[in-house]
């Protein structure tokens, strides 16, 4: 099940995988649900172990000469929690390879039938009755006394069947970081699998560790030297990203930023020298943050009067590559805004403040591979161009309405419970006027339709802005109001008023929204807080 051969105490990868589930739920410890004929044929001759797993045979031996040296005494054996049994032939559920057809035969001194070494507990207490310990008067002989010693599993090693074969990555970023179960092996090694498909594999061509984000054993974000030739496990320290994973851009953008730093001349080729290369074809250059053990920190040290650090130099040229991206892509005016990754595991906000000069409207759009930790995070946007601190008498407003709308005003100061007073915009009497004239949509038959958007009479005695949902059979329409109430939706006729579209994109006057129609008359000021 763990995907490991045993020989002389060691494991071994095995690139094999045995149906199982975990029991109890959550833990490590795998219980196999199907049967499982695992196959094994000693070849005395060349000193080699092969093993098979349910009539399929490794392509090559398991262990040779190296590890089944001249003299080298053999016996089966087997070491398990369960029910299990030995077949030493010569009757075999499955063939054996296909080398040793005519040379098989049974284990020498062994019998004809299935032995059974069922064992579904390691060790037994019971057999000291109602004590858990014994006393011994007198000598003992370990050699002539002692068949086993049983320990509690707190004070020595967990058996091999209840070890766990899991990785744990951290700081590995949001797609490399997390648990890995063993699931086979690659170059004779074992290889994990994380629940998000990264795998960790060894690599015999280099003789590194690496770490991939996807099963593709092609590529890697992260490699490590392998503690020693024998060694079957991942190192845990020496792990290394390569030199453009830590960062890399175009020259033109990171001379560029140099120049705007107003770095210049014989400084900048010095700077760049042992971090530069460039495309024997194209020329195109490139500028690495680390390259071949040299770092742009150090190199940025041995400038003589250096006007920033190396990292805000760094963000400079990477903000000269956004805008050029954003340009190409038609969205010049646009920002990136990046949270960090990954996500903290606890309660916690991020705020970031964008400025977009001249822009009328916002539009956002994520990354597809945007997430979070669970369903619980918020993502909220608060606009607008007045800065808090400089607001004061006379600074001209708008004020969002609740349900839609937006009215205009000006601030008359601020009052003792921190809150703005806004004098809001009103029309003139003429405008006034000519509003009540005004003839209605709703006299028409057609009026309102599914999708129109009006003001409705709420229980209250106040208009809301409502959206109609349905057109009932009664003549009566459901509305879905925008401030979000859930009750007194189902309104006649007579309770609804038209909204015109120029209202609701051009006017920003209080008479203009149905629900503030009962408001002091001509002469008279309306304030918002």
């Amino acid at each position: 099940q763990n995907a490991a051969l045993w020989h002389d105490g060691q494991p071994k990868a095995w690139n094999t995988n045995w149906p199982h589930d975990f029991r109890p739920a959550g833990s490590n410890i795998k219980h196999a649900i199907t049967e499982v004929i695992v196959g094994v044929c000693v070849d005395l001759d060349q000193q080699q172990l092969w093993f098979a797993t349910n009539g399929t045979w490794d392509k090559k031996p398991s262990f040779g000469p190296e590890e089944i040296r001249e003299g080298l005494c053999l016996y089966p054996a087997i070491s398990l929690k369960g029910r299990a049994g030995f077949n030493f032939g010569p009757n075999f559920t499955h063939s054996p390879p296909s080398d040793f057809l005519d040379r098989v035969a049974r284990w020498p001194g062994t019998c004809s039938r299935v032995v059974r070494v069922d064992n579904p507990r390691l060790g037994n207490e019971e057999m000291l009755s109602i004590y858990k310990e014994v006393q011994i008067h007198g000598e003992v002989s370990f050699k002539r006394n002692v068949q086993r010693l049983v320990a509690n599993s707190k004070y020595r090693e967990a058996p091999k069947i209840s070890r766990s074969w899991t990785l744990k990555v951290a700081r590995a970023g949001p797609w490399c970081s997390g648990t890995y179960r063993r699931v086979g092996a690659h170059d004779d090694k074992p290889m994990y699998r994380s629940s998000t498909d990264a795998v960790v594999y060894y690599d015999a061509g280099t003789r590194r560790w690496r770490i991939n984000d996807k099963a593709d054993l092609s590529g890697w974000h992260f490699s490590a030297p392998s503690a020693s030739s024998c060694s079957q496990d991942p190192p845990r320290l020496g792990w290394e990203a390569p030199d453009e994973r830590r960062g890399v851009i175009a020259g033109e953008h990171f001379r560029g930023a140099l120049q705007e730093l107003g770095i210049r001349g014989g400084e900048v080729q010095q700077l760049l020298s042992s971090l530069t290369v460039s495309d024997h074809e194209t020329g195109v250059e490139r500028v690495f943050r680390v390259r071949n053990g040299v770092t742009l920190e150090a190199q940025w040290e041995r400038l003589t009067q250096p006007p920033c650090s190396a990292a805000e130099a760094w963000d400079t040229a990477a903000a000269r590559l956004r805008r050029r991206l954003l340009e190409e892509a038609g969205l010049g005016g646009a920002e990136v805004v990046e949270t960090c990754h990954p996500y903290e595991a606890r309660r916690h906000q991020w705020r970031r403040t964008v400025r977009l000069r001249g822009a009328e409207g916002l539009s956002l759009h994520f990354a597809s591979r945007s997430c979070t930790l669970d369903g619980k995070a918020r993502f909220r946007v608060q606009t607008g161009g007045l800065d808090r601190g400089v607001a004061g008498v006379g600074t001209r407003v708008e004020v969002p309405l609740q349900g839609g709308g937006i009215l205009r005003g000006t601030v008359a100061g601020r009052g003792p419970d921190r809150c703005w007073r806004i004098r809001l915009d009103r029309r003139g009497r003429e405008a006034k006027a000519s509003t009540a004239l005004r003839p209605s949509v709703a006299d028409t038959a057609h009026w309102p339709r599914v999708g129109d958007l009006v003001d409705g009479l709420y229980r209250t005695g106040i208009w809301h802005r409502a959206t109609v949902a349905e057109a009932c059979s009664d003549g009566t329409f459901l509305l879905d109001w925008h401030d979000c109430p859930k009750k007194d939706r189902k309104k006649s006729l007579e309770e609804l008023s038209e909204v015109p579209q120029e209202i609701v994109t051009e006017s920003h006057d209080l008479e203009d929204h149905k629900r503030y129609a009962s408001v002091p008359g001509d002469g008279q000021d309306c304030f918002a807080l």
